[in-house]
């Protein structure tokens, strides 16, 4: 009987160590105004990617740190246009590269530690000394043209 017992409780110990999931934060110090995402293809073959954008408003800083986005993750930027602020990661599908002179992207290809549908983004930003993650839903796959 002892020996179910032990087995058992050490059996709910390694469960419960191994379902720690990553924590999503309900309540952000932004708020998400516009989510999108477009694929673009360049001139040349095989160049192409993926842009997300969200456009966001915070009444004080915040340090954004990556997009998780198609199980892919890429470090961000901010852009300003007109007059609207937005946190964008560009995810390069291009293959053959590198070309002369160019960057190597930054961006990550193996799997995320998120679970996410194809309309689904994580952003992760720095709060405190420590990163946190606020997951967005419902992105708008956008037209090319529409570069915002």
């Amino acid at each position: 009987m002892k020996k179910v017992q032990i087995f058992l409780l050490v059996l709910i110990a390694f469960s419960l160590s191994q379902c720690k999931t990553t924590q999503f934060e309900k309540q952000a110090p932004f708020t998400i105004q516009s989510a999108t995402y477009n694929y673009w293809k360049g001139g040349q073959p095989n160049v192409g990617g993926t842009k997300v954008s969200f456009a966001y408003k915070a009444t004080k800083p915040v340090e954004f740190d990556s997009i998780y986005f198609q199980q892919k993750s890429v470090k961000v930027e901010l852009q300003e246009i007109a007059g609207t602020t937005y946190v964008v990661g560009f995810f390069n599908n291009s293959r053959n590269i590198p070309v002369v002179g160019q960057v190597k992207a930054t961006e990550k290809k193996q799997s995320t530690p998120f679970q996410l549908g194809p309309n689904e983004a994580v952003l992760s930003y720095l709060k405190d000394g420590k990163i946190k993650y606020f997951k967005v839903s419902d992105l708008e796959e956008v037209s090319s043209n529409m570069n915002q």
